[in-house]
């Protein structure tokens, strides 16, 4: 897998030529960087222009990256509006590149209806045709947040996540990354590898404070010993804002283990045991009347990182949906 210090980059074009670029980020010590590849069914070149072909500054990039040493992760944003078609997509430039591993962004519009069988569908075709490729979900730092995303749908597939560990409007990365790691542990595929991504970037008048950046990637070191950690993104910390870039080209992260520990259990149990015969539905909200994400298995482990009430005044249990407390009991 990776390990150490990377860092996203969106559209090449606007930062520079690809060689130096590449050279950057090995003086910078990235030890690897998340190039996108793909964009739903299309081709993605790296220009302004997502059609724009003139020329494949995607690739020269991945190419340059490769040159000097710096491990590539290929990544696309998917819609799931031709699910097949844009595995097809990715599968192609994976192979153009000599990728090894493989980010999918999926994001709002996997949360609609009916997108479970089409993440499924993506997921199915793109390891059929690049079979000895790694997959990561790059998507929501707060499954709780996020219910209707098809996570199990995804996690089947996968070999790695990357969330959007964002702290946009606050200024507490350890806190949310703590979180986010404890959320995760309660997904329907934990206990794979977790590569978050922080926020190295400026928007309606925020932006992260000295030290943040440096905060994020020490908690993701030293407290949660996660192999490797990455930041959004290239043309915000390079181009414009070049003092992201100090903070963050110094700090080195070594190299750590390839698998997390677990996050620090909370005051609630850590883990609960489905006590229900025919399985436990899972809903969207604390509602007993709530729409149902998910039927979970007698048996199932749980990982809890919240309780709230219902109109009954019982407590439910929140893992990344919610669940009848009273059906479970702590392992």
């Amino acid at each position: 897998m990776i390990t150490g210090k990377g860092m996203y980059i969106w559209i090449v074009q606007r930062c520079g030529e690809p060689k130096a670029i590449a050279q950057a980020a090995k003086a910078g010590g990235l030890s690897h960087m998340l190039v996108k590849i793909a964009d739903g069914p299309f081709v993605y070149y790296g220009a302004n222009d997502w059609n724009d072909h003139s020329r494949d500054w995607s690739m020269e990039l991945v190419h340059a990256l490769q040159a000097v040493g710096i491990t590539v992760v290929g990544w696309q944003y998917v819609y799931g509006i031709q699910p097949e078609k844009e595995a097809e997509i990715a599968a192609q430039r994976i192979r153009e590149g000599g990728i090894q591993l493989f980010d999918i962004d999926a994001e709002k519009e996997y949360k609609a209806d009916g997108m479970k069988p089409k993440a499924t569908a993506y997921c199915s075709r793109l390891k059929h045709l690049v079979p000895d490729v790694k997959l990561g979900l790059g998507t929501y730092r707060y499954p709780t947040y996020h219910a209707t995303l098809p996570w199990a749908e995804f996690g089947q597939f996968m070999d790695f996540y990357m969330p959007q560990v964002y702290w946009a409007g606050a200024h507490n990365p350890v806190e949310q990354l703590g979180r986010c790691l404890r959320e995760y542990a309660g997904l329907p595929y934990p206990n794979i590898p977790i590569y978050p991504t922080g926020a190295a970037y400026r928007e309606f008048g925020w932006q992260p404070l000295s030290g943040e950046d440096t905060a994020f990637l020490t908690a993701a070191r030293d407290l949660y010993h996660l192999g490797a950690a990455n930041l959004w993104e290239w043309y915000d910390v390079k181009i414009v804002y070049p003092e992201f870039w100090d903070e963050i080209s110094s700090f080195d992260y070594g190299s750590q283990p390839s698998v997390p520990q677990p996050p620090p259990s909370s005051v609630l149990p850590e883990y609960v045991l489905v006590n229900a015969p025919d399985g436990l539905n899972m809903r969207l909200t604390s509602s007993k009347t709530g729409q149902i994400v998910a039927l979970l298995p007698n048996g199932r482990k749980l990982h809890v990182v919240g309780v709230q009430k219902d109109e009954d005044g019982k407590n439910r249990y929140q893992v990344y949906g919610y669940v009848a407390s009273w059906l479970t009991k702590p392992l």
